[in-house]
């Protein structure tokens, strides 16, 4: 009975993900299989709550294999397979495979281009395959922290091309979105990169390209105090510290 499998399957999410109860999830999750066995999503969620338990990777992974032969189609499947293997089971040939089919199904899921560019960054020759699908993961979602943080690490902080062609989307979303702190703080942060590896003049030109630069203005106080320092004796005395430890940071040498 399709129907009776899907309000197990959704019970045993609402005791694995809300309640924490692991055991009766999983138990959930059986009744489920046995009802609709050919449910590719039952499969996939079942992996999830095994994966979490070191001594039952491999059956987590057959879990998912299962989920992806049952339907070759369900990006998800792919991609939680490619995390584990990945991950947990130091396989990352197989884990490409895996979340390249997770892409290539999805081509607008940033979860699955962050992972992907994850992997390929680990590759000898990964590397600039690896930015051009981290770029896309962080256009497509800014909010996801997975990319924002790997972004911040080699070999991706240092391309200005890329801080290029993300950052006025992504300061153009912190105006639209002013109350996400974190996408808020990288962005900041990557304007202050972005300006060390080119000039402070081009960080302006993003901020000026804005509907509203209000959220950035200490920043683009330190940005034009770079090229005018008289800007800083027009502020205010607390927009003038601000600006000075911005500036600090500016003039800092890139590490």
């Amino acid at each position: 009975d399709p129907n009776a499998a899907l309000l197990w399957l959704q019970l045993g999410n609402l005791l694995y993900d809300n309640l924490k109860r692991t055991e009766e999830a999983e138990d959930c999750y059986h009744k489920s299989i046995e009802l609709n066995p050919n449910f590719a999503w039952t499969w996939t969620f079942l992996g999830n709550l095994l994966e979490m338990n070191d001594k039952r990777l491999a059956v987590a992974e057959a879990a998912y294999r299962t989920a992806t032969k049952l339907e070759p189609t369900l990006g998800w499947a792919w991609y939680d397979l490619g995390n584990l293997l990945f991950t947990q089971l130091n396989r990352p040939t197989e884990a490409e495979i895996a979340l390249r089919n997770a892409v290539d199904l999805d081509p607008k899921n940033a979860h699955f281009h962050s992972s992907l560019a994850r992997i390929l960054a680990e590759r000898s020759n990964g590397a600039v395959e690896a930015r051009k699908n981290l770029v896309t993961a962080l256009l497509l979602d800014p909010n996801l922290s997975s990319s924002t943080s790997l972004f911040m690490e080699d070999p991706f902080t240092d391309h200005a091309e890329d801080w290029e062609a993300v950052l006025p989307h992504l300061a153009n979303w912190c105006v639209l979105n002013p109350k996400q702190n974190v996408v808020f703080q990288f962005t900041a942060d990557g304007l202050v990169r972005y300006a060390r590896l080119t000039t402070p003049a081009q960080a302006l030109e993003i901020l000026a390209g804005l509907p509203d630069a209000a959220p950035f203005e200490s920043l683009k106080d330190a940005l034009v105090a770079c090229g005018e320092p008289e800007h800083l004796h027009r502020l205010a005395p607390e927009r003038q510290s601000v600006a000075m430890e911005l500036m600090r940071r500016l003039k800092a040498p890139i590490t």
